[in-house]
């Protein structure tokens, strides 16, 4: 926006926040942290649909500048967010940048436009630290990234959470690429991806490379893994961080993974680690969908700390499922063709007995 405003009403705390009703409003906050005017600890709100008409975008916030304070967004649009001018330097891109300590909610952008040269490229945020980013939904556009760390709602989401967000944009990269979160530790929850996702390598439907928890999400869509080498690839997350424990648990895949290499570190809920052996934790999960190359429900390499627990998969009508109790699935009348769903995710339908695998699995192969 070419006329930053910083005239904003309002006294910034939680009571009387500074109130955001224009672009330029906007894009004052933007030039704010610029100047390195932090505005640490103080609110702001969003009150009216904002079209920012295809104008280079300045995200809110920078790698030295970092915004701290809480924006709520209200649950109004933000439309046209462009950002295609960029050197490709140390900053993070997005509606903000780098964001610290903050809370980031309610925002909703449509129709983004983000073509990046940086890694930790994110629609919402480019770069959070332990932060909370919660209802927060990108409806339309593109997110890409010429570099690593790429997600609809956060590029990088290092501690903090992630919770109740959606996105339906298309999202692509390098290395890292995710559905909701391109890379990070922070909790992922209650959180739906319905875009096509595509990278070279550690590419998942809700998160890319990922420690800590994921839960009670759907991915929906294209996962594309698209180096000629040996990549990793998943559902719900491309590659499980080493060092890390990894908790997936109550997560629906309805997808179709594309993999253009040898897919042993591929799996049709998680990939295999980064560079070795992960600990992590697959609860409660499933696979509805296809794979080109016959990927299976386990990726076969850099698995050998990834445990499953009650998840099953039907990969190019092939049924599998593994070990476990499968309780924390039930059979909702006609939901999801009668196969058994996550009641985690469907709590407001009417569900039936706990699933018995003696009959709900019959002449499924046990993995």
């Amino acid at each position: 926006v070419e006329i930053a405003d910083t005239s904003w009403s309002g006294e910034g705390t939680e009571a009387s926040p500074y109130l955001i009703d224009t672009p330029e409003k906007l894009a004052g906050l933007a030039e704010k942290c610029v100047n390195n005017d932090l505005l640490e600890g103080k609110y702001f709100k969003q009150t009216k649909n904002l079209n920012l008409g295809g104008y280079e975008w300045v995200p809110i916030g920078g790698v030295n500048n970092r915004f701290k304070g809480t924006y709520d967004g209200n649950n109004f649009e933000i439309d046209g967010m462009r950002f295609t001018f960029d050197d490709g330097g140390a900053a993070a891109s997005g509606l903000f940048s780098f964001v610290d300590s903050s809370t980031v909610k309610n925002v909703v952008l449509t129709n983004v436009n983000l073509i990046s040269k940086r890694s930790n490229a994110g629609g919402v945020v480019g770069y959070s630290i332990g932060s909370s980013i919660i209802n927060c939904h990108v409806k339309s556009g593109e997110i890409k990234s010429h570099s690593n760390n790429v997600g609809s709602i956060a590029g990088r989401a290092d501690g903090g959470s992630v919770l109740e967000c959606t996105n339906s944009a298309v999202i692509s990269g390098v290395d890292f690429i995710g559905g909701i979160v391109g890379y990070g530790g922070a909790k992922i929850s209650n959180c739906f991806n319905y875009g096509n996702i595509s990278g070279n390598s550690a590419v998942g439907g809700i998160a890319g490379a990922k420690a800590g928890e994921v839960l009670n999400c759907i991915a929906v869509g294209k996962v594309e893994q698209t180096s000629t080498s040996n990549g990793n690839a998943g559902g719900i997350v491309g590659a499980c961080i080493e060092s890390y424990t990894v908790i997936v648990q109550d997560c629906l895949v309805k997808a179709n993974l594309v993999l253009s290499a040898d897919a042993s570190l591929s799996g049709a809920l998680v990939g295999g680690g980064t560079t070795s052996n992960p600990s992590a934790s697959i609860v409660n999960c499933s696979f509805i969908g296809t794979s080109n190359k016959g990927v299976g429900l386990k990726a076969s390499s850099n698995t050998t700390g990834i445990g499953f627990d009650s998840c099953f998969a039907v990969i190019n009508q092939s049924k599998y499922y593994t070990a476990g109790t499968f309780t924390g699935f039930g059979v909702a009348g006609e939901m999801h063709d009668g196969l058994p769903i996550q009641k985690a995710l469907f709590w407001m339908a009417e569900f039936g007995d706990a699933v018995n695998i003696s009959t709900t699995f019959k002449g499924w192969i046990k993995i």
